[in-house]
């Protein structure tokens, strides 16, 4: 067209651009800015033509302008993450995109730059981030390279250090790193790192505390990244409940030691009741007053006998003796509520019989390794309850053995860890749902939500929070912001999967400069969105209508006819210029293409230089004008 080979015409253009233009000499002074620009720096042209680049911006940005001023000579094109200082003592984040503009003898005589807002994202960002920041989990996020790049307040809290200790530095380079923490981690990273998958449950990893101690997380490890080349750690601390299970089995081995030996008539040993924890000693200290009855009055011994068995039943820890040969000699008051059974169901049959089928094997040679190693702890099975509920459990057990050091008889505690298994895995489904989704929407894919209805209770807050933050992302990035019709973008990305037949509709405002130029930029706003406003109200569900640039709107009519498109166009028009506002339209039928777009582009550019307020279709090479 001739109007491509006008300068005043590509003038207008950048003029008209939605987006802040500027044009720098070679010297980097601006020559030339664009209405935009001045709108969003709240400055006249006169008080920025002249000026450097940097001096718009903040002086903390000045050596990345001129590092990109100087890529975009080098290479053709930079870009940067600016400040920009307002008119109105306000300031903005924008990314600059810097272009040479050359002769045709391919030298460059001036620079173009194109600002594009991004502070609106990154308040997004800081919303994502207080997700990360005010979880209840600890959360590292690992780059490539091993190193830590973001910790959240819960990781600072376990550990102990602040973050600026932590950051920038492999786990193996971190100060609470010890030889056993490696050594776990390196069982999740031949899944995480080097085939990239999530794993499936926790690993225990201990960390030496700034204080000194040592905390043991529940971990659960997952690929981070676009190409999942980094790790995401989140874990939860479960040092008490695993010092709970090492007091238990060193409680159980003494206690188990020093009663086998008393069942068998040896009476020299007591218990330690310094060496054992609080929540024992009563316990140690009553089978300590057995012993030392039992020493005092031999002649007393069936009654110590039937002392140690009243403390046996009386225990609340759910307690079993079992024989060498595997069969239950004996069962407390306490095993007894626990599995919902009479002692009389519960004696005399194989200690595997009262757990289901596919896991009789693994009680089996649990038993077995007993007998082997002496003792075993947290061995996790499960049991279906009288009322058919299953019930989760850990098993400690130890070897009973004669005053002569042969086995005699096996004792097993067994604890309800449903509660506990449940909240892990809580967190492990709210992970595995968690992930997916921010990792898409990371990587600038908007079109996943958290399935609310998925996750557990405790966690849907979070994930409600998160699908807030996507559809804000979504208005910003699907919709134009003044108009809410789909942007240009957008508009390519759904038309792009309609292959079948309809009409593309182009409006364009007649006269509209002239709205701005008489009226201000606040009638022109107000007039776009009155346009707009006609389209939503006026077209049909699956109709696609979009604000394609400046005065300009662009309307798929899927699956219609000619006739029933003019009618539409032709009801929008009337609609408009009874709100005082002029549009010429042009139409084109046929399959979505970029010639079915140039086809109505053409078709308005014909009503367009017919007069105001006319309508032309496109048919063959050549125009038909219906108003």
């Amino acid at each position: 067209m001739e109007e491509f080979n006008d300068k005043n015409y590509f003038r207008r253009l950048i003029e008209n651009a939605p987006n802040p233009v500027l044009i720098f000499d070679t010297h980097w002074n601006k020559i030339v800015i664009n209405l935009a620009a001045q709108k969003r720096f709240s400055l006249s042209s006169d008080e920025i033509i002249g000026t450097k680049i940097y001096e718009l911006y903040d002086k903390d940005d000045c050596e990345k302008i001129k590092k990109a001023m100087k890529e975009c000579k080098e290479l053709g094109f930079s870009s940067c993450e600016v400040t920009c200082l307002l008119g109105n003592h306000d300031r903005k984040q924008a990314v600059l995109n810097f272009a040479p503009i050359k002769n045709h003898d391919e030298k460059i005589i001036s620079f173009l730059v194109i600002a594009t807002d991004v502070s609106q994202f990154k308040s997004r960002e800081k919303e994502m981030d207080f997700v990360f920041e005010n979880s209840r989990a600890a959360m590292i996020l690992i780059d490539k390279n091993g190193r830590w790049i973001k910790v959240n307040n819960a990781l600072e809290t376990d550990l102990g250090y602040p973050r600026d200790e932590l950051l920038g530095k492999k786990t193996v380079e971190q100060k609470c790193t010890t030889e056993q923490t490696i050594t776990e981690l390196k069982k999740m990273w031949k899944y995480v790192i080097a085939q990239r998958k999530e794993i499936t449950g926790t690993t225990d990893v201990p960390w030496e505390k700034k204080d000194g101690s040592i905390l043991i997380h529940a971990v659960y490890e997952t690929p981070y990244g676009e190409k999942g080349e980094g790790r995401f750690y989140s874990a939860i601390d479960v040092t008490k409940e695993r010092e709970h299970d090492t007091n238990l089995k060193y409680t159980i081995d003494r206690f188990g030691s020093i009663l086998s030996k008393a069942s068998s008539g040896d009476l020299s040993e007591k218990i330690n009741i310094d060496s054992i924890p609080e929540e024992y000693k009563p316990m140690g200290k009553d089978i300590n007053k057995m012993i030392v009855a039992v020493k005092k009055h031999e002649k007393e011994l069936e009654a110590s006998k039937r002392y140690f068995e009243e403390f046996f039943n009386r225990s609340p820890v759910p307690l079993t003796l079992i024989g060498l040969d595997m069969i239950r000699i004996d069962a407390n008051m306490a095993m007894e509520d626990f599995t919902g059974k009479p002692k009389k169901e519960l004696l005399g049959v194989s200690a595997e019989s009262t757990y289901p089928k596919e896991e009789r094997k693994k009680i089996k040679n649990m038993l077995s390794e007993t007998i082997e190693r002496g003792y075993i702890t947290n061995f996790e099975t499960y049991l279906l309850l009288q009322d058919g509920n299953r019930v989760d459990i850990a098993i400690n057990t130890v070897l009973l053995r004669d005053k002569n050091g042969d086995p005699l008889s096996i004792i097993y505690t067994a604890h309800d860890i449903t509660e506990l298994k449940k909240k892990a895995a809580d967190l492990e489904t709210a992970i595995s749902i968690f992930d997916p989704v921010l990792s898409s929407t990371a990587s600038g894919d908007l079109t996943t939500n958290v399935a609310i209805d998925t996750l557990p209770k405790q966690y849907r807050p979070i994930g409600k929070n998160i699908n807030t933050m996507i559809n804000s992302l979504k208005e910003l990035v699907f919709f134009d912001q003044l108009t809410r019709l789909y942007s240009r973008s957008t508009f390519y990305r759904i038309i792009k999967t309609k292959n079948r037949n309809g009409a593309l509709v182009m409006l364009d405002l007649d006269d509209f400069k002239h709205v701005n130029d008489t009226y201000g930029h606040d009638k022109g706003d107000k007039t776009l969105k009155t346009v707009a406003q006609i389209i939503l109200k006026n077209t049909r569900e699956g109709d696609i209508a979009a604000r394609w640039g400046g005065d300009e709107f662009l309307i798929y009519l899927p699956r219609t006819s000619i006739n029933d498109s003019v009618e539409i166009v032709e009801r929008l028009i009337l609609l408009l210029k009874n709100k005082k506002i002029s549009v010429s339209s042009g139409i084109a039928m046929g399959k979505y293409s970029e010639d079915l777009i140039k086809y109505a582009d053409m078709a308005m550019y014909k009503a367009k230089k017919s007069g105001k307020g006319s309508l032309f279709i496109y048919d063959s090479q050549s125009f038909i004008k219906q108003i």
